[in-house]
Parts: C-alpha cells; sequence; structure tokens
C-alpha cells in the first residue's frame, strides 16, 4: 500500500505534530501489508513531524521497520527519517530494559 504524505496532512510542509499523528492513524490502519510512504510534493519536514508519524509507528511495531518503503523522498528529509527511526529504537530499547530492571529489582 502506497501512502503520499500530501494527500494526508493536505498541504507541502510537513511541520507539525499534529499532522504527524494523522499520518501516524493512517499507518496504524493498515493491516500486516508493507507500506510505502511517498513523500512527492514534500518540501519542508520536521522531526516533529516524523517522531509524531514513523517515530511512533516504528515504536508500536517494536522497532522493526521491515514493512517501511520510503519513496520520492529527498535527501534531506530521508537523513530526518533516518534519525527518527534510530531514536525510535533506542527508545523501544531503553523502555524494555527499564520494565526488565524493574521485574528483578525489589
Amino acid at each position: 500500500m502506497e501512502i503520499s504524505v500530501s494527500k494526508i496532512i493536505g498541504k507541502s510542509s510537513a511541520i507539525l505534530h499534529t499532522d504527524g499523528l494523522a499520518l501516524f492513524e493512517k499507518l496504524a490502519s493498515v493491516s500486516k501489508e508493507p507500506i510505502a510512504i511517498s513523500f512527492k510534493d514534500i518540501a519542508h519536514c520536521t522531526t516533529a513531524f516524523l517522531n509524531a508519524s514513523i517515530g511512533k509507528f516504528v515504536i508500536l511495531q517494536n522497532g522493526n521497520v521491515k514493512r517501511l518503503n520510503f519513496v520520492e523522498v529527498s535527501e534531506e528529509i530521508k537523513q530526518k527519517i533516518d534519525l527518527v527511526i534510530d531514536n525510535a529504537i533506542d527508545e523501544k530499547k531503553r523502555i524494555s530494559l527499564s520494565r526488565s530492571a524493574e521485574a528483578i529489582l525489589p
């Protein structure tokens, strides 16, 4: 399935947290099939938007990004996506370690 960021948010700047949540809701509604996320016509993108959408989705997927493919994306936005994914995976690991520590500590 292909999801167009510009069609979801209705603009060429993906900068708002609330817009990121709209994309997240769309991602979360897709069953287990692969997802191509198109950044066609997106001129600006912030990590706030990406954290609310892709970062949150990656955490929900337990750090598994195999279903995601990013298409028609600028190198600048791709670098931000990679950073957000790395941070989401690290956050998932931190949460897991914290829960493990809580389970063994009195």
